[in-house]
Order: C-alpha cells, then structure tokens, then sequence
C-alpha cells in the first residue's frame, strides 16, 4: 500500500508557502497519480559498517570495552577502510594495555585519513604508554595543529613534557587546555606538577586543591597534594591526604609510602613500619621501602630485622651507598665490627668517594688499629663514639610522574622536598639531595 503522507517542512516545489493550503488537494492527487508511474527515491540509510562503529563509540563512553571491541571489529570487517573504526579500537586496546595492537590500529586509521585529529591523539596516548615520549608528543602536537581546540590533547601533552623534564612548555600546555575547558582537574593536576617544577609550591598547591574539589576521587591528586602540604609543613593535612588516596584506591603503593615517611616525621614508628610493610606487600620491588622500614627498625633497637631489611634493599639496588653505610650501622650496633668494616669498603667500591662511608671507616680503621696495638686481638665491643655512629636518613616522598624533578621549597636543608618522579620505583635520598644542592648552588 502506498502512503502518500509528507513528512518534512511544509515547503514543496512550484508551490509557494501563502498558497499551499489551496493547493493540498491537487498535490496530494497528483502524488498518488505520478506514483503508479514513478518510483520513489528510498530514504537514504545508515551504512551497516557505520552503524556498528557507532556503536562501539556508544559502548565505548558506557564503559563496556569488550562488546565496543567487537562492534569495531565488526566495522571493519564491513569496511576495512573506516578510520573512526580504527581509531577507536586503538583507544580501546590502548586501554587494555595492547600497546603494539593498539599502535597499529592508530597508525591504520592515520593510513587511511593523515588529517584525523583523534588518531593521532590517540595514536599519542598509546605511544607514552610505551614509554616512547618522543613520539608521543609529535603525535600530540600533530593532533593539536589539526584541531587546536582539543583541551585533551594540550593536556596530554603537557603530561608528556612533564615527564620529559619540560616545566615550562608543561605549564603553556596545562594552561592552553585550562583555557579551552576551566573545569578540567587533570589540567590542574599537570600544572600542578609544573609549578612545582619550577618551584612554586603554593601555587602548586592551590591548583590541586582545585583538582580534587573539582574530583573529590582523585587518588593522585591527593597524594600529590598531601607531598606537598607535608613539605610545607602541614604534616596533620598531609596525611588526611594521603589516607583519603588510599580510601579511594587501597593498593596504592606510593601513597602507603607516602603515609610512612609523614608517621615517621611526626615519631609515629608503629605506624610508619605498618605503611612501610604494606608498601613491600604491594611493591615489592621498591628499594626505598625496604631501606625507610630498615631506619625505623633501626630506631627501635631491632638492629637484625633492620640489617635485613638493609640487605634487601641492596639487592634490588646493588649501588645503594645509604643502605650499604646503614648496614655497616646495624652490624656494627650487633658488636660485628670486621663485619662493617667490610661493608664499608664494598660502599666505596661500588660508590667511590662516598664521604660519609670513608669517614666512617677511617674510624673503625683507626679504632681497631689501637685496639690490636693494645691487646693484640680484635675487639669485642666498640666504644660509645663508634657504637653511636648514626644512620643516614631517607626523607624522599614518591611521587606520580616519570622522569621530573620537582623542589617544593628552595631551602637546601629540606631535602625532602626533593623527589623523583618514578611510579614509585626509587625516591631520592637525603645524602644525595644534599649533594645535588650544593652543587647547584
């Protein structure tokens, strides 16, 4: 059965507007008419292969990454040369940590359209989690000349010039995306960090107190956040931070750390060591963990627990001079004088020049020089100005970002405020953060 019925706006060809009341029943005749001779154009449809890649899209922002997987797939299958297909696949496995699947997919999609904005941003993405930060930012900076407007893309890039040492190019980046979309708290986030960069910490912490009243469950934010606050000396703020980061994710490693450095600043030792284990448990591989637990038990008067815990720290980090010298400490302090000697010269072999190791043995030579001299056999115990050797602290904080320095404060005698970025891996010592500052001075 034909249906004649208009659908559209009411205005028809060869009949004017003020007319077509009139002419109503002589168009609606003369359709019927013309259509036993005359077919009618079909309605245009979607393309099957576009109707699933929107549908990936949809899953995609639904968080169903799975079922968007295969709606994508099934585009292409449809029509291999779809790059919006492409392109969201490769964010798709870009989530999924499928890196050279997901590099591919990209660079398919930037095969097939070299002017497509979203490929080469997502194509960036993929790439700095590869740890290929090069090309990661060519990738973004390609995004950005094609749509200048993208706040992700200047955001993103800021977060690779970040991890590239870039304070400053990270900081006209945040702030590009800031322009672009105000209310963006990883925005703040970056330029937090590049604030800090470049040393301004109040201004770093005034832009992530914004990022986490913008995102309350913002997990990095607030660590990065209770850093800061704790350096400044808020050490009661500090830690509501750093417990609020481990409320919204419980394994988060660094933030357990984090928690163990403030309850050892405010001689808290019981529940340093708590964080410090939970650390290991979640992190085993990180060094610093083990050697800040070995300080405190060191501090306790549990000189073998803590000699353990030094020992594992060198193992993971065979040139840890600071553990190596606070090994020596704790045999020392169990009467195992040869014992430290010999780690003390290890210390120089593998870190020669290390003052604080030479100093040390220079001592402990001497000490037992006179005593062999005196009763010709080792000593059993060494005296009070030996025994009381103290042990090098570790004050670092971890923090979020690979490969930037950040100074939240320009006292030298705050080494705290020195951190390396390493998704937790290593922090940086006090002795070291010393050695660094008088260098820069």
């Amino acid at each position: 059965m034909l249906d004649c019925n208009y659908e559209g706006t009411n205005q028809v060809i060869g009949i004017s507007e003020d007319r077509w009341n009139l002419q109503i029943p002589f168009a609606l005749g003369l359709c019927c008419a013309l259509l036993v001779g005359f077919q009618v154009p079909a309605r245009s449809q979607t393309p099957d292969y576009q109707v699933h890649g929107d549908q990936c899209k949809t899953l995609i922002e639904q968080g169903k990454p799975e079922q968007a997987a295969s709606e994508c797939r099934e585009a292409i299958r449809l029509n291999p040369r779809y790059p919006q297909a492409h392109s969201r696949l490769c964010a798709i496995y870009d989530n999924q940590w499928k890196l050279d699947e997901a590099i591919t997919e990209c660079r398919t999609a930037i095969q097939l359209d070299p002017n497509y904005p979203a490929a080469h941003y997502n194509l960036g993405l993929a790439l700095k989690r590869e740890g290929d930060l090069d090309a990661a930012i060519t990738e973004y900076k390609k995004a950005i000349s094609l749509r200048p407007e993208h706040a992700e893309a200047h955001n993103n890039l800021a977060s690779a010039l970040l991890a590239k040492g870039d304070a400053a190019g990270a900081m006209t980046e945040a702030r590009e995306a800031l322009r672009l979309k105000p209310d963006y708290p990883e925005a703040h986030y970056n330029l937090a960090l590049a604030l800090a960069g470049e040393h301004d910490a109040k201004g770093a912490i005034t832009q992530l107190q914004i990022a986490v009243q913008l995102k309350p469950d913002y997990p990095e934010a607030r660590m990065e956040l209770g850093i800061g606050l704790a350096i400044q000396g808020d050490m009661n703020g500090a830690i509501q931070q750093f417990r609020e980061a481990i409320r919204l994710r419980p394994t988060y490693a660094n933030a357990h750390y984090n928690l163990g450095v403030a309850f050892s600043s405010i001689h808290q030792p019981d529940q340093a060591i708590a964080q410090y284990r939970e650390t290991i448990r979640l992190r085993p591989e990180v060094p610093n963990a083990y050697y800040n637990l070995g300080v405190v038990l060191g501090d306790q008067g549990h000189y073998s627990e803590a000699a353990g815990q030094f020992r594992e720290a060198i193992r993971l980090k065979p040139n840890y001079s600071e553990a190596r010298f606070n090994l020596a400490v704790m045999l020392l302090r169990q009467h195992n004088l040869d014992g430290a000697i010999q780690e003390l010269q290890e210390t120089l072999r593998v870190t020669p020049g290390y003052k604080p190791a030479q100093e040390f043995l220079n001592k402990l030579l001497d000490y037992r020089r006179n005593e062999q001299k005196r009763i010709q056999s080792p000593p059993q115990q060494p005296p009070p100005s030996v025994y009381s050797e103290e042990l090098i602290r570790l004050q670092a904080w971890h923090a979020a970002l690979a490969g930037t320095r950040r100074t939240f404060s320009q006292r030298s005698g705050e080494c705290a405020s020195r951190s390396t970025y390493s998704n937790g891996e290593e922090g940086e010592s006090y002795s070291s953060c010393m050695s660094q500052t008088e260098d820069e001075q």
